[in-house]
């Protein structure tokens, strides 16, 4: 119970990351010990309030979000995702961590994203997610958004791995 309620109120001061990566430095003990936690965690409710954590601490290119890829924050999201135990909002928040690594990312980054999600993933979450799951449907259209910003069409990721025609038609089936 203690755990949850201070990974609970990690989680609400984690959204404020300008202000949190002041006080929580890169090489600090802090991100070994939620990484821990969120990779150990059998609880639910704790598991969603870590990977939100992990997720909001990566959505701003710092020393941070290198250092928690260096922790595997990218697989630990995708375990998260893929795994049929997760709960629905365990997967979403997941997704939220993967669409906060994208954001204003280096293309490296992106590699290594577009590399992991296949176009295979992509089909799967704009088809499932649209009629399913509004929150999931929402973070894979901001992911896609947010993987080809500040790539030109020759060099984009997306070229390479996704089907940008299907991401296109079915962007305008939604609208």
């Amino acid at each position: 119970q203690i755990q949850l309620a201070a990974c609970k109120c990690l989680h609400v001061l984690s959204r404020s990351v300008k202000t949190l990566k002041v006080h929580v430095p890169a090489t600090s003990g802090i991100l070994d010990a939620v990484m821990n936690v969120a990779q150990n965690s059998h609880d639910a409710e704790l598991s969603i309030h870590t990977t939100a954590i992990l997720a909001n601490l990566c959505s701003e290119p710092s020393n941070l979000r290198e250092s928690l890829l260096q922790k595997g924050v990218l697989e630990y999201f995708m375990k998260m995702f893929d795994s049929p135990e997760s709960s629905m909002e365990l997967k979403c928040t997941s997704l939220l961590g993967v669409t906060a690594l994208a954001y204003v990312s280096t293309r490296e980054i992106k590699r290594k994203i577009s590399a992991i999600i296949s176009n295979e993933n992509v089909r799967e979450l704009l088809d499932f997610c649209q009629v399913e799951n509004k929150c999931m449907l929402e973070n894979a259209l901001i992911l896609i958004r947010n993987m080809s910003h500040n790539f030109g069409p020759a060099s984009s990721p997306l070229r390479d791995h996704w089907d940008l025609d299907f991401i296109l038609s079915r962007c305008l089936d939604i609208v």
